[in-house]
């Protein structure tokens, strides 16, 4: 389901990618989620078993200016299938040949259950705007984000460390 749902809405984003982006000349690049870590949330949280292997796949189309659009979907903390879409920029720290370092921020909206239901199921889904601040740390085709993502605790307490790996597909297409 989560592959389907990541195609179905990958596919459907180039047009509009572009639009937010401006014009042709992007990179396109396949989004693999994967790792994520649950830090600080409060008590009632921290004692449940999050899912921290969030798998799913996605894309992302980057401007040479450090702007870009992303989407695509993955398994949530929860074990459901979720989906986002997100617009974000990112600046160059350090850049010396293939190798690059930036940070950065985006804002995405994802489609994703919310907390637990009393059966142990995942509880309702819902379109959640989330900011969140990127770190990139490249080397030519390959590149790692590294992203804080605001926990959705009864307290407001915590943050969700997430990972992903992007893997640029413009020198084959």
């Amino acid at each position: 389901m989560v592959l389907s749902g990541a195609l179905v809405l990958a596919s459907a984003l180039p047009a509009p990618a572009t639009a937010i982006i401006g014009g042709p000349e992007y990179e396109t690049r396949v989004v693999i989620s994967g790792r994520s870590w649950h830090i600080g949330l409060d008590t009632e949280y921290a004692a449940m078993d999050f899912r921290e292997w969030n798998t799913g796949i996605g894309m992302e189309w980057v401007r040479d200016d450090g702007y870009y659009a992303t989407a695509g979907s993955y398994q949530d903390s929860y074990g459901a299938d979720a989906y986002y879409a997100g617009i974000g920029r990112r600046w160059p720290l350090y850049e010396a040949g293939p190798a690059q370092l930036a940070a950065g921020a985006m804002i995405s909206v994802h489609y994703r259950a919310m907390r637990w239901a009393y059966d142990g199921a995942p509880g309702a889904r819902k379109l959640v705007p989330i900011p969140t601040p990127v770190v990139t740390a490249r080397y030519g085709a390959v590149a790692l984000n590294l992203m804080a993502i605001p926990s959705d605790s009864p307290g407001g307490y915590g943050v969700i460390a997430a990972a992903q790996v992007t893997i640029s597909l413009s020198d084959f297409l």
